[in-house]
């Protein structure tokens, strides 16, 4: 799942937070990253603790690292022509929707780094991330300074180091059953430990397996990212794949913070970060749920102070017992522009999900909510072909009485994603 679009409700950056993860150390290597980048100009990194220094800071988002690059990360005497050339560095593309992408500056080797120091912290994975461990990714093409691997391309050009990125189309809607089939079949001859996966790139794909009765191959386990995870995703993958499936948070522009835990826990696995957790002003969300702060000084490129992900999620503060260290989250409730506010209450994308959880034969939704009020569910509905006026029926009443709104449901042929290849499950009206 991760960050796009300009949050709504205004943070007060003196509030005490819900939650903080990872706040440790003294706050030496946070003000050593940031205090010569043009962006920080005029901070106050001098003396007192990490938390102190924390809660000098204003507030960033994207609009400032738009606005900022490169100049803004670009330290006296450098220029990015020889970060580029010598290496040290590389400029990376988000994946946000097509107003909301972002280039940032990776420093080299920083992703990989911080990445294995978070899946290490598994004890289901620990054990297999060394020598010869390879991985497979499907999600939207992955394109940044060195790799863009779209259109008709071999196998053997989408290998890059221990990876096979194994999508070349930015609408999956669209895939053919020879463009399925030749995926399936290089993840047979790839052979990889795990499967790191956009939930509903993944449930096309199980989907596919399903309706030929093909057997996928063995991993190790599954990483669930990039975007939302909606639950009749989650299902079309668990019922197929028989491998353990684990969520994974993370910024492209700041790094990996949580990763779920073979209970089922989502613990703060960040390198040199910390997360804060932080409840928007005048909402109307349930208790415990807030929006994601992130700061992160490990990628010395481009440390990150205070930045707004517009992502919510609801704390956790009980202990578990998998072994794991890092504090807890109980899950993640989606994008707080997605926030539908009505008269019986503020809904995040995950109430929506949660409430839709008992429809089965589904295949994909968007919820939209109506000019006057109420809500439109356009959705596509697993074969059979014929059951959509029931399924209409059921998601109706399902969501009407959960969330006592008007719903008004209609099946549709196809939703297609957002212009990044993401899916977006709730769309507030304007």
């Amino acid at each position: 799942m991760s960050s796009s679009g300009a949050p709504f409700f205004a943070l007060d950056p003196r509030a005490l937070p819900l939650m903080v993860y990872g706040l440790m150390g003294d706050g030496a290597a946070l003000a050593a990253a940031a205090r010569d980048l043009p962006i920080y100009a005029g901070r106050d990194f001098h003396g007192g603790s990490l938390a102190e220094i924390l809660a000098r800071q204003p507030f960033m988002d994207k609009a400032d690292l738009r606005r900022q690059f490169p100049a803004g990360f670009l330290r006296p005497g450098e220029n990015l022509a020889s970060l580029l050339a010598s290496r040290r560095a590389e400029v990376v593309r988000t994946s946000g929707t097509s107003g909301d992408r972002l280039q940032v500056l990776w420093e080299a080797g920083w992703w990989e780094r911080q990445e294995r120091a978070a899946l290490l912290m598994n004890p289901l994975m620990a054990p297999h991330l060394g020598n010869g461990y390879r991985e497979a990714v499907l999600t939207t093409p992955l394109c940044s300074e060195s790799v863009c691997k779209t259109g008709p391309t071999t196998m053997e050009e989408r290998c890059v180091d221990h990876l096979l990125f194994l999508n070349t189309q930015y609408d999956p809607t669209h895939w053919k059953t020879g463009e399925l089939d030749r995926m399936a079949a290089e993840l047979e001859r790839f052979q990889p430990a795990a499967l790191e996966a956009a939930p509903t790139y993944l449930a096309a794909l199980a989907r596919h397996f399903a309706r030929t009765g093909r057997q996928p191959p063995p991993l190790r386990w599954i990483l669930l990212a990039y975007e939302f995870v909606c639950g009749h995703d989650r299902t079309a993958v668990r019922e197929v794949f028989d491998s353990p499936i684990f969520e994974f948070y993370g910024l492209t522009e700041a790094g990996v913070f949580f990763l779920e835990c073979p209970l089922g826990r989502l613990h703060f696995c960040g390198s040199e970060s910390v997360v804060e957790v932080l409840r928007p002003e005048n909402c109307g969300l349930r208790e415990g749920v807030g929006e994601v702060v992130v700061t992160s000084w490990g990628n010395r490129a481009a440390p990150l102070l205070r930045y707004r992900t517009g992502d919510l999620v609801s704390v956790d503060g009980a202990p578990c017992g998998c072994g794991m260290r890092g504090g807890v989250l109980r899950r993640f409730e989606g994008r707080l522009r997605d926030v539908l506010a009505f008269p019986s209450g503020f809904f995040t994308p995950r109430d929506i999900d949660e409430a839709l959880a008992p429809v089965s034969g589904i295949m994909r939704y968007r919820c939209t909510e109506e000019v006057g009020g109420g809500l439109r569910v356009a959705f596509v509905a697993e074969p059979p072909a014929g059951n959509g006026n029931q399924l209409a029926q059921a998601i109706e009443k399902c969501l009407g009485d959960r969330l006592k709104l008007a719903v008004r449901a209609e099946p549709v042929p196809f939703i297609a994603p957002e212009p990044s290849g993401k899916y977006r499950s709730v769309v507030p009206r304007a």
